[in-house]
């Protein structure tokens, strides 16, 4: 609850929100492996690991490290009983489906992985800002709870797997360059080990002594409470920031906003579908049924094909990661209402253009460019759609 990873990775219906149910599950499952020995349990976690793949592909490494810390211990000896083995090929069953959906199409995952390192996009930290971002995120106060949970799993025989299976992930993400919230949705384990570090701590001292720990971590914890789970309008949520001299991190290169990235992207889409309909709706009917809509990336696209109906727009196409797959439009534009274009690209390809401005204060910097009214476009959108595609 006081966790400001948590909160905004939750506060968001994304697969980032699930990511620590999977795996949370796979480790109770290693847990309870861990204490009685019995490995049928692997089945279990064979169901969940296959779940979290089908949720998040990043679940292979957190797979990967499982398997790696139990080959480091005397627990290696699970890899003779067929359980294990067994609970491998459930995983991979439960991901097959995904495995042939890549194979058919060409992989655009791996093609998606490829473009983002080619094009620069994440923000790439070294070996100390990455641990320094790690402790800002989960936040400093809960440092000593998570820590200490980490030292004793690499400390106690019996749940060296567990700090093993954390110490490899983390590195793994380290040397992959990863993004922060990327380690996210492994912490709930450490979190759990620091509380049985620190209850057992204190259970030989006065009761005042627990209240006093959980005060402080929630006193500390509560200045940061308003930065992630976005309660303060947008102008004192600036000034709160400054107030506290804090700056939010980012993931992506790219990406600039007045706000952190998950809140900013969440201005500015009714209102830039509006002004995609007064470009639309202001076009004689006969001129609107030869007109379409070319988003410059998916969320526009999702944008204008959740809030266009009501203002009676057809639907918009992009070439940008999924939507590709749900095209060519089934008709050739003779004029597009371009999004995200840049104006060489307006002048190349359009006999005639007019540019609408478009501007949200608190929304990302990248949507804020002008919309074009292309008139007269010089391409057949349907023949040069199936090599347009873009992914990163």
């Amino acid at each position: 609850m006081l966790c400001p990873a948590v909160l905004t990775t939750d506060s968001l219906l994304t697969m980032n929100a699930f990511e620590p149910l999977f795996w949370m599950g796979c480790i109770w499952v290693v847990a309870r492996i861990l204490r009685t020995g019995d490995s049928r349990l692997w089945l279990w976690f064979g169901v969940l690991a296959g779940l979290g793949l089908e949720n998040k592909h990043s679940t292979l490494s957190f797979g990967f490290a499982v398997t790696v810390a139990v080959l480091l211990t005397h627990h290696r000896r699970e890899f003779a009983r067929k359980w294990i083995w067994i609970a491998g090929a459930i995983a991979f069953a439960f991901f097959l489906p995904n495995i042939i959906w890549q194979i058919r199409h060409h992989f655009p995952t791996i093609e998606d992985l490829a473009n983002v390192r080619r094009e620069g996009k994440n923000v790439i930290l070294g070996p100390l800002a990455f641990v320094k971002e790690q402790i800002i995120d989960i936040h400093p106060i809960l440092l000593p709870v998570w820590l200490s949970g980490l030292v004793w799993f690499l400390r106690d025989r019996r749940w060296r797997v567990l700090g093993l299976t954390f110490a490899v992930f983390f590195v793994l993400m380290e040397v992959g360059h990863a993004k922060n919230y990327y380690v996210f949705p492994i912490y709930p384990m450490l979190f759990a080990g620091g509380a049985v570090v620190i209850e057992r701590w204190l259970a030989s001292h006065a009761v005042w002594t627990r209240v006093a720990a959980v005060a402080l971590i929630g006193l500390a914890a509560l200045p940061a409470l308003p930065l992630v789970t976005w309660t303060l309008p947008p102008e004192r949520l600036l000034a709160y920031q400054n107030a506290l001299g804090f700056k939010p991190s980012r993931a992506e290169v790219h990406h600039e906003s007045l706000l952190p990235q998950p809140i900013a992207d969440q201005f500015g889409w009714p209102e830039m579908v509006s002004e995609v309909s007064a470009i639309y709706n202001s076009l004689p009917p006969d001129e609107r049924a030869r007109t379409g809509i070319w988003a410059g990336n998916y969320g526009e696209a999702g944008a204008i094909n959740l809030f266009g109906p009501k203002f009676g727009l057809p639907r918009a196409w992009s070439r940008h990661q999924n939507h590709w797959y749900w095209g060519p439009p089934p008709q050739v534009f003779k004029n597009l209402i371009v999004i995200q274009w840049s104006l060489e690209d307006v002048r190349d390809n359009c006999t005639s253009f007019q540019a609408f401005d478009h501007y949200q204060r608190f929304g990302m910097e990248e949507e804020n460019t002008p919309m074009y009214l292309c008139r007269d476009v010089n391409f057949d959108i349907q023949k040069i759609w199936w090599h347009s595609h873009h992914w990163n």
